[in-house]
Parts: C-alpha cells; structure tokens; sequence
C-alpha cells in the first residue's frame, strides 16, 4: 500500500468518523424545545449529508486498497499473517451494504434488520481493524501512520451508532369526527412516518364515513332513515359495535344510551341550541332511546320500533381509534381526537407518551398529565361546547334518562383498553355524576378521574378519581403510579 493510500484512507475514515459524531450528538444527545420537531439542532441535516457523501469516498478508497494490497497477495496464493484484515474487509462490505439498505427501505421489518446488521457489522469491523494495526506496528506500517487510523477506527462503532437513522417524531393533522386530529408516531424516516400514519388517517376516515350522522350516506343514517317496523341488515363490523353498545346501555342503566336523536334536534345542537319547550322535550323522550330499537344480534338486524335514531358522539371517536389500532398493531404512535387520545407504545423518552388532562374551565390549560403507554384516555366535558340560552347553561352532554343536560359541569377522564369503551363510559360518568359515578365506577374496578370547580383546590380544580386511576397501574408500568397532581401550563 503506498503513502498516498494510506492517507487516502485516513482522510476518509476521519471525515466519516466526524460528520458521523456530530450527526450523533445532535441527533440522540440534544434535544429540542418543539417534542414534535424533526431535527435537534439546524446543522443535523447538513452533518447526515455530509456523512452519507463520504460513505462513496470510503468505498472507493476500500476498493483501491483491496485491488493494491490484498487482491495481488490472494492471487499469488500468499499466506496471510495477519487474517484481521481479511475480515475487516468483510465485514466493511457488510456494514456498506446495510448501510445503503437503512437509505433505500421503507418496511420497518427491513429497516430494523439493516440497523441490526449495521451495528453488528460495524462493531466487528472496528474490532478487527484495530487488531490489525495493533498487529501490524513495526513490521508493515510506519510509526505515524497508526495513530491517526487508531483514533479514527476507535470510534467506529459510536459512528455506526449515529449513522443508523435514529426514531424520530413525525406528526400531521386533519379535521376529521368535528375535531383536528393530530397523529403522531415513531419512525426512521419522515417517509416511513407518514407512510403509517397516512394507513391511520384512512380508517379514521373510513370509520367517519361509515358512523357519522352529519352525513345522509352513512350506515347510521341509513338506519335512521329506515321504514319503521323493518329490519336493517348490519354489516358484521357494526354489529359487533352495536352489541358493545347494547351492552353498556344496560350495564349503565341508560346513563350511556345512543338512541337520542331526537333529543339532539329538539336541542337544536347543530345549529342555534335552544331549550325546547316542555311539550316538544317529552315528544322527544317518547322517541328517544335503545328501547325504540329491537336488535338481533344473532342475526345482525337492528329494527326501528318509534321514529328514534342513533347518534355516535358518544362512541364513534373510540371505534375509530380502536379500528385504527387493529390496522397498526404494532409500532409506537398516538392518536388525539380532540377529548379523547389512544396511544401505543412508549414514543422516544421510553416511558409512554405524556397526556394532559385538561382544565374543565379550559381546554387549553392542563391540570395534571398522565403518562400512557397503551389504551386510550377518553375526557368528558363542557368547557367548549357548552352554550348559554337565556342566561341558562345548556350542556351539550345530555342525561338520556331525563332529556336534559347533565347536572355535572366538571369533567370526567377514564382510562381503558379499549377506546370504544373509554368513550362511552367518560359518557356515562358524567351523566351519573361523581358521587354515583365515582361509586359505579369503583364496583367494576374502572379507572376513573372526576375534576371539579373548587377555589380551595389546588389549581382551582378538585380531583376524585377511582382505586384503579389511584393504583395508576393502567396509565404507566404495571408496578408504578406516575399520574401526578400538578398545574399545567396553557397549551
């Protein structure tokens, strides 16, 4: 090998070596204000494009040292002393390789099988190549020429590190289910990122199309539109979500029921709200509820028996989000639908995802924040949609029981595997109120947190939750309670 090599060769190894410690430091060491942004540090893109040019250079410079000083020496049969080098050159091949693929696949399968295979290859390389030289001092190569290979090769494995494309966060938002929604996930690449969450926002929306009733075309304006006294045949998905729906209705005792349509339009929510007369709210309550519906739920065939309708408010944001953790089971993301989020996975810090609760005075304020790293936190309130009528409250959660508003003008968070069920039972405890929700709520181990005005309180916001949101083993680490009491700031 010449002089010329050998430099060539250092030069492009140190090059490697630096932009890929910087890359290193910014990427995994810092950390920005934004927890949403895609860099930590405005030079981190220049640093990884400046790596990725010298990886071409470090190929080249590999392959004239392999065509000069070892391909003649295997040719002439010669008997390598030192086998090191052998493998060196080996498993350089491997490390360039998997280093091309975590440039070019989008799967995350094969993304992860690269950065593996990059971390291996790359530890081996560095080893072997350090035995190399150690090897060498004295009998191949000068005195000065090691030290600069020995710095470099030293950190190798750190570069490797910091070449593999670390997670990061990618986000974007639509309106969707009368909410901006944000979703959020943990990917390599912007690219893979929104490849996934572009696979959420498509059963999100495929589930809004099929549950709204703001739209004539739906499944459940179909049924509401549908002759009374004639069967309506369900489709397998919405008859598994309407026998979910049959079954809380009950286990409630009608604090969670649907069928309020009519009540809705009495109300006039969605337009000007108002308080309907008392002649139009008991019309109301006469067509009002799942008792207006005769369901079969071995046949699927939900019939109409009153002129009553279904609205999804109070479940439709959870089957979306459960619809769309069946579509991503696997993965780290977290989907906000306005009052209710799901989450999977622990996202970057490695603890869960941190969710606010918000303020039942204002949304915008977090009251304390609940670390989640599967299931869904559902909240109940009226601190946004509530509208005053005459100088009257009008709640825009009603009692399905009475026809009006609920009494409660706090807010209800709940915690549950499933989403579905958490929206319909922050519903529910609303309706039932703290006193008897906190009760029901503790009978079937639900966890449950009731928040409430109260000028003695801390952050002006009294809390009562449930022995399950007390043992806090649904919101974190099965063994830890990290739901802490603390004011938030506005957000």
């Amino acid at each position: 090998m010449t002089r010329g090599q050998r430099w060539a060769l250092h030069v492009t190894s140190l090059v490697l070596t630096l932009t890929g410690v910087v890359y290193f430091v910014m990427k995994d060491l810092m950390t920005s204000d934004d927890p949403l942004a895609l860099v930590n540090h405005p030079l981190q893109p220049l640093m990884l494009h400046l790596h990725v040019l010298a990886a071409p250079a470090a190929v080249l410079t590999f392959g004239i040292v392999y065509e000069s000083h070892i391909a003649p020496k295997i040719r002439s049969g010669y008997r390598f002393n030192r086998r090191t080098g052998l493998v060196a050159l080996a498993t350089f091949i491997l490390m360039t390789a998997s280093g091309y693929l975590l440039q070019v696949v989008t799967q995350p399968a094969l993304m992860t099988a690269a950065r593996i295979g990059h971390l291996v290859s790359a530890a081996i390389f560095s080893a072997s190549y350090l035995a190399h030289l150690v090897i060498g001092l004295g009998r191949e190569h000068r005195r000065w020429s090691a030290p600069p290979v020995l710095v470099a090769f030293a950190v190798c494995t750190v570069i490797s590190i910091g070449r593999a494309p670390s997670a990061q966060y990618v986000s974007r938002q639509a309106y969707l289910m009368g909410t901006l929604a944000t979703l959020t996930t943990v990917a390599d690449t912007r690219a893979a990122g929104l490849a996934s969450l572009d696979t959420m926002l498509r059963t999100l929306e495929e589930t809004e199309a099929e549950l709204s009733t703001w739209r004539a075309n739906t499944t459940l304006a179909r049924v509401n539109a549908h002759p009374i006294g004639v069967p309506y045949l369900l489709d397998r998905q919405t008859c598994e979500l309407v026998r979910t729906v049959w079954y809380w209705q009950r286990e409630t005792r009608g604090a969670f029921d649907p069928g309020i349509a009519q009540l809705i339009r009495a109300y006039n929510f969605r337009a000007e709200p108002r308080f309907p007369t008392r002649t139009a709210l008991e019309r109301a309550l006469r067509h009002s509820g799942l008792d207006g519906f005769l369901f079969d739920a071995n046949t699927c065939r939900l019939t109409r028996t009153t002129d009553a309708g279904l609205e999804e408010g109070a479940f439709g944001k959870g089957e979306a989000l459960d619809r769309a953790r069946a579509g991503m089971p696997d993965g780290s993301w977290m989907v906000d639908l306005g009052g209710q989020v799901a989450v999977q996975g622990r996202g970057l810090g490695g603890s869960g995802w941190d969710v606010a609760v918000a303020d039942p005075r204002d949304r915008r304020r977090a009251v304390f924040s609940v670390v989640l790293a599967r299931g869904s936190l559902a909240t109940s309130g009226g601190s946004e949609r509530d509208t005053f009528v005459d100088g009257q409250r009008v709640g825009h959660i009603l009692d399905p029981r009475t026809g009006r508003p609920a009494a409660f003008d706090g807010s209800v968070a709940v915690w549950h595997e499933r989403a579905l069920v958490a929206d319909i039972l922050s519903t529910a405890l609303f309706v039932m109120g703290p006193k008897d929700g906190r009760a029901w709520a503790d009978a079937r181990g639900i966890a449950a947190c009731f928040l409430q005005t109260s000028p003695a309180a801390p952050c002006g916001v009294s809390v009562m939750s449930t022995r399950a949101w007390q043992a806090a083993g649904a919101l974190s680490e099965p063994t830890s309670a990290e739901s802490s009491l603390a004011c938030g700031s506005s957000r």
